[in-house]
């Protein structure tokens, strides 16, 4: 942690000990980039082509609150969260610098959609590293090139969180639906030379995360998973369990019982590979909440759909 981090904690650290007001901005900040996506990954609330109606955040935010959402409400949800679909960039540019001005010091690009689309994007992750403070990205990862690369590579951006669902070709066309069948070859090959570009320039950024959302789709292919992140030369691996956000529709990639214990045998095994290659992982963390969120799944109150699931954990 560099001085300007220190100096941002202190910040916030005085304004929760005195309760009043604040000493400074957020320490970090989650830029919300686009409502648009190049690909249909079939776990996704909002483009999923097993949902007729997105899911976005505030719909969840209903439904957290116990909310029946009829079909009007849940339109007019929907309606303005697509009303903005790109971010204004002179408007984030904007935010950005005001962000920045007050000590934030970890900003978090993401959306509904895929962060890459937006023309601007690099140039908002290079303001942001001009001025010292960290970036990261969510992306589905299908976007990157060598030019981007090595952009990327070149401002020193820090981290690249990549969902990628799947460690084969097969896996990936069945948990993205409409892709082209090179789709996840290109994205291996583009990973491969972030890899080679990193090693040879000796540069340790941007760290690579890819994530894996376990759905009765993908469940089988943990240890693939595991591989293709060795080969690719992650820095890290993010096991996440699948939510419907409590769409009937997106029910059927819930795992059963059967596949529950295969994931859990294929985590052990997978943890023990990763590890074994240096690459960092939550194996352990999501096992246990894995074993949470099912028995919070089964218990009577969530059969009744009486209270939702993210409040009983």
């Amino acid at each position: 942690m560099n001085l300007k981090d220190r100096l941002s904690h202190v910040r916030s650290l005085g304004g929760i000990l005195h309760g009043g007001r604040a000493f400074g901005g957020p320490f970090f900040a989650n830029i919300w980039l686009i409502n648009r996506c190049n690909i249909r990954c079939m776990h996704c609330p909002f483009f999923s082509p097993e949902i007729e109606n997105p899911i976005p955040y505030s719909v969840r935010r209903e439904r957290l609150k116990g909310a029946n959402l009829s079909e009007k409400r849940h339109r007019e949800l929907v309606n303005e969260h697509e009303h903005q679909r790109d971010a204004d960039g002179k408007r984030t540019c904007s935010v950005i610098d005001d962000l920045l001005k007050m000590g934030t010091r970890r900003f978090f690009f993401t959306g509904s959609g895929e962060p890459f689309l937006h023309k601007d994007i690099l140039d908002f992750m290079g303001r942001v590293k001009k001025a010292g403070s960290s970036c990261v990205v969510y992306t589905n990862g299908t976007l990157l090139n060598p030019g981007k690369i090595d952009e990327i590579i070149a401002m020193k951006a820090d981290e690249l969180r990549v969902s990628i669902m799947a460690g084969t070709r097969d896996t990936y066309m069945r948990t993205h639906v409409g892709i082209r069948d090179d789709t996840f070859d290109t994205l291996r090959d583009n990973l491969l030379y972030l890899k080679e570009q990193k090693a040879a320039k000796g540069a340790k950024r941007p760290v690579v995360t890819l994530i894996n959302v376990i759905t009765s789709l993908n469940y089988q292919g943990l240890h693939d998973f595991a591989g293709f992140a060795y080969q690719v030369g992650a820095d890290k691996v993010s096991f996440q369990p699948f939510d419907t956000f409590n769409d009937q529709a997106l029910s059927k990639m819930e795992l059963t019982d059967e596949q529950a214990r295969s994931v859990r045998e294929q985590l052990v095994e997978s943890k023990t590979f990763l590890s074994s290659g240096s690459i960092i992982n939550n194996a352990d963390i999501f096992l246990k909440f894995f074993q949470l969120y099912r028995l919070a799944r089964d218990s009577p109150a969530a059969k009744r759909g009486s209270e939702p699931l993210l409040q009983m954990l």
